[in-house]
């Protein structure tokens, strides 16, 4: 037997934050918040990270959830309240962990297992907090060999089956192009033998749910984030039996929104050359382009057959003319019937939902109606702090700053572990270089900075609907508008939310 480690850092969706992964700014009291070690808490959406990422909380009852494969666990954080771990259901003792360590176990059975970080503090002091930047995974294998890392490159047509509308493009945060689409039910898939197998993507301000199904078992996750996070694990699970054909596919089902992947990557004991491309017949707009044909007539056709061609092309061309002719008079004669029969309509009502404003202006009020006025602002949830600054964590950092550069992945690392599991010193290696002492670079994680951010001030949107302060009340504009609303709910209807659909990633 031979052991498989693999790390899951804090941007994966795969992990369940509640009561949600991404919140704006340093409002930590509310909920996780992402924060990088070099620029810190995010200041608007789509921002680039840079450093090492953890999420971080200080709300009571702020939980982060993950299903595994595997015999041993690591979560790496660091916290100065309390906190609790419950595996499978049952609380750990948490004992004392190592530096940048929360909890560790091993000796588990190698199959599936759900663990869940809790930040339980009641104290009642924001000062109070607990990070979190990822999880080790461990699991056993069959094999004497170790797996062999096998990464397909999201070009890479003939293993992956693009279907619907994908677009290649680039951004500076990823070193190679990735595929991208906005269309709900565009997928990507690939057929495999292994025992694990990942998806890597971006996670991004303007991304929204997907789906990924595996051996038709779907699940579904959220790639919204403020901040860009170029290679995140969109997708993990192990314990996948070697002997068989596996199919995994992943699927926007969200309209307009973005997702994009970057890479497919298969964990074997051999090789995986035999991959085979999945029967698809929708559209795959990344497929290679078909080459010109380069198919000739044969130097020893006749000249006889050569002018009968001619003659028959020239006939039917004459053919083609005429009927052009009498279809172009006809529907120019059509035309003409259809404007004196329907009047011309102003087409733009049907495109801008009109939306109904009362307006009050030295006592009278008046209704109208018109295009919804766009604001300027950001929103702010109920009950949040204005301001927060985070106070550092116990200094238990050591070793060198981390230089694996998140920013320049573009491919799953992988964990290899130098010590005992009680000391669970983590050396991380990329992806097919062999453990070598020399090339060793210690992974501290990041604590919480000492400096005080700098406080952000958000403004309220004015309202839509304006009231008189003075009490005084029309009855008869009062009637008409709510005629006008009831009106235009009858013609608009209500939208009709889907209750299994992820909540959003930020709040």
């Amino acid at each position: 037997m031979s052991t498989f480690n693999f790390l899951l850092d804090d941007t994966s969706p795969f992990y369940v934050y509640k009561p949600y992964a991404n919140g704006q700014g340093n409002q930590t009291a509310n909920g996780w918040v992402q924060y990088f070690s070099q620029n810190g808490f995010n200041s608007a959406g789509g921002e680039d990270g840079s450093g090492d990422s953890s999420h971080i909380t200080s709300f009571q009852g702020a939980t982060v959830s993950l299903q595994f494969f595997g015999t041993d666990v690591t979560l790496f954080g660091t916290a100065n309240g309390t906190y609790t771990i419950s595996l499978d259901g049952t609380l750990q003792q948490l004992g004392s962990p190592p530096s940048n360590q929360l909890f560790s176990t091993s000796g588990l059975s190698n199959e599936a297992h759900t663990i869940t970080l809790s930040f339980t503090d009641s104290s009642g002091d924001d000062t109070k907090q607990l990070a979190f930047a990822g999880a080790n995974l461990t699991s056993t294998t069959q094999t004497q060999s170790s797996l062999q890392t096998h990464i397909i490159d999201n070009s890479n047509t003939t293993a992956i089956n693009y279907a619907g509308t994908w677009s290649t493009s680039a951004a500076h945060q990823i070193p190679e192009p990735y595929q991208i689409t906005k269309t709900s039910g565009s997928s990507a898939s690939m057929e495999f033998q292994g025992r694990a197998i990942a998806i890597n993507g971006m996670t991004n301000f303007g991304w929204w749910v997907y789906q990924v199904e595996l051996d038709g078992v779907p699940y579904n996750r959220n790639a919204s984030c403020l901040f860009i996070n170029p290679n995140s694990t969109l997708f993990y699970q192990d314990g996948l039996d070697e002997t068989k054909t596996h199919t995994v596919n992943i699927t926007n089902v969200s309209g307009g929104m973005n997702l994009a992947v970057t890479s497919f990557t298969v964990f074997a004991s051999g090789d995986i050359q035999a991959l085979t491309q999945p029967t698809n017949t929708s559209s795959n707009s990344t497929s290679p382009t078909t080459s010109p044909a380069a198919a000739n007539t044969s130097s020893g056709s006749s000249s006889n057959s050569g002018t009968i061609a001619g003659a028959v092309i020239g006939v039917l061309a004459f053919l083609a003319l005429v009927a052009g002719l009498i279809f172009w008079f006809r529907r120019k004669r059509n035309a003409r019937s259809a404007v004196a029969a329907y009047p011309h309509e102003d087409m733009e009502k049907y495109y801008n939902r009109p939306e109904i404003y009362v307006n009050v202006e030295n006592g009278a009020r008046t209704v109208t109606m018109g295009r919804q006025p766009t604001f300027q602002g950001q929103r702010v949830r109920k009950g949040a702090s204005s301001a927060f600054s985070p106070v550092p964590l116990s200094d238990t950092t050591t070793g060198s700053s981390d230089s694996r550069g998140r920013d320049s992945l573009s491919s799953p690392s992988t964990l290899q572990a130098t010590e005992s599991p009680s000391s669970a010193i983590l050396s991380w290696h990329p992806p097919g270089l062999a453990a070598n002492p020399g090339n060793e670079k210690r992974r501290p994680l990041p604590r919480v900075p000492e400096q005080q951010v700098p406080q952000q001030q958000a403004h309220a949107p004015p309202s839509v609907f304006s009231h008189a302060e003075s009490g005084q009340s029309d009855e008869h504009v009062d009637r008409i508008a709510n005629i006008i609303m009831e009106r235009m709910a009858n013609r608009l209807g209500t939208m009709v939310q889907d209750e299994h659909v992820p909540p959003p990633q930020y709040e």
